[in-house]
């Protein structure tokens, strides 16, 4: 893998003085400048670089101990009015030299940078041995933005050009136990977090079998994650692992953590199997979960309304319409897509009474039946029908 070469940016003022030329003579541009930083200190070590834009020449020059570049010769100017482009950095990475506006000849430039930090450290396996591959990501405190991300390897990462600021390191692998860290970047700073040893976790592992018995079809992966509160205070899900199923069925998740999870499979590209979110509680100190999990081949449910319009019965827009299973979960049915799992349900319509006023009325109960070819649309059945004046009547 490469990883990128230091390009450590700062906040600066870059004073550039081009000397014009005269076309009667042959001439040369020649440059001057003075870099500092945000407090008007002098920043040597400063990389600048130049462009001719008519002929693409470009030159770089170092600022000396007192904040100086200078250039001399750059090449004879064949053109009248000659434009110059001018970028500068800090670090040995060189910044593209078409960057920011063009300049005329005699221009004063001020080129402003952020001074960034770098954040590097080494990663370990539990015996010490350095990691091959893992992943690691830099997230700014105060909002759920991921900033940086960094790939490293043979235990080795470092990332740059990071402003300044609070962040958390996440460093992850599929089979160990992921670390967070709280770390701190200043401006202009290389941060060495030293050795990040990332621990054994517990695995889960198990079968998935589809609930009508056939084999499992496509991709199919099982989900870990967490229930946790955003801060708007609502309930959401966050990923704590992903595995893939075998074509026997097995799948296993490793570098789990203690703590409490909810497990449910997926298939992937025929998203026509649903299952309930199983709950799963990781104690400290256990090597090894087994956990078998169903998926439920997608139900399907048709439904036409019939109400009296003008005295005779006629199909109608379906009522807010509710479905509750036997295990008391309740379903708001928003037609044939609606994805169920199959069983027994009590269908309940929201009709206004005799005062106007809406009401939950029970329809009728309704079996709910598996597709017989997963993602080919809906079967072929026939639909059941709900009068909505009996419903009202109680008939």
């Amino acid at each position: 893998m490469t990883i990128p070469k230091a390009v450590c940016a700062a906040t600066l003022a870059l004073g550039i003085a081009i000397a014009a030329p005269t076309l009667a003579q042959t001439s040369f541009a020649t440059l001057r400048g003075r870099t500092a930083d945000e407090q008007g200190g002098v920043l040597p070590g400063v990389t600048v670089t130049v462009r001719h834009v008519e002929t693409n020449t470009t030159r770089t020059a170092v600022t000396d101990a007192n904040g100086i570049a200078r250039f001399k010769g750059l090449g004879a100017l064949s053109v009248p009015n000659p434009k110059f482009t001018v970028a500068a950095n800090l670090g040995s990475g060189p910044v593209p030299p078409d960057e920011g506006p063009m300049h005329e000849p005699g221009a004063d430039v001020t080129i402003r940078l952020r001074k960034d930090g770098i954040v590097k450290g080494t990663v370990v396996r539990p015996n010490g041995d350095p990691l091959e591959q893992f992943f690691v990501e830099l997230e700014a405190l105060g909002h759920m933005t991921q900033q940086l991300r960094e790939f490293g390897e043979a235990g080795a990462f470092k990332v740059y050009q990071v402003p300044s600021g609070s962040y958390i390191l996440h460093v992850r692998h599929g089979n160990l136990v992921d670390r967070e860290i709280p770390v701190e970047v200043a401006a202009g700073k290389e941060l060495d977090l030293g050795v990040i040893r990332l621990e054994e976790g517990a695995q889960i592992a198990g079968v998935v079998r589809r609930s009508n018995g056939r084999e499992i079809e496509g991709v199919v992966r099982v989900n870990l994650g967490r229930r946790v509160k955003n801060k708007a205070g609502r309930e959401v899900w966050e990923a704590a692992g992903r595995a893939y199923v075998q074509q026997d069925g097995s799948y296993v998740l490793k570098g789990i953590a203690k703590g409490s999870y909810g497990i449910q499979p997926e298939s992937v590209d025929n998203p026509t199997g649903t299952t309930d979110i199983i709950d799963i509680e990781v104690p400290a100190g256990v090597a090894s979960i087994p956990q078998n999990l169903m998926l439920w081949s997608e139900g399907i449910l048709d439904v036409r309304f019939v109400d009296l319009v003008e005295g005779s019965a006629r199909h109608v827009v379906q009522p807010p319409t509710y479905l509750v299973g036997t295990d008391g979960r309740e379903t708001r049915w928003l037609g044939i897509g609606t994805r169920l799992k199959p069983g027994s349900y009590t269908v309940y319509v929201e009709l206004p009474d005799a005062q106007g006023v809406p009401r939950r009325y029970k329809a009728r109960e309704v079996e709910v039946t598996e597709r017989e070819r997963p993602g080919q649309g809906a079967d072929t059945k026939d639909p059941i029908e709900i009068r909505l004046f009996e419903v009202r009547d109680g008939s």
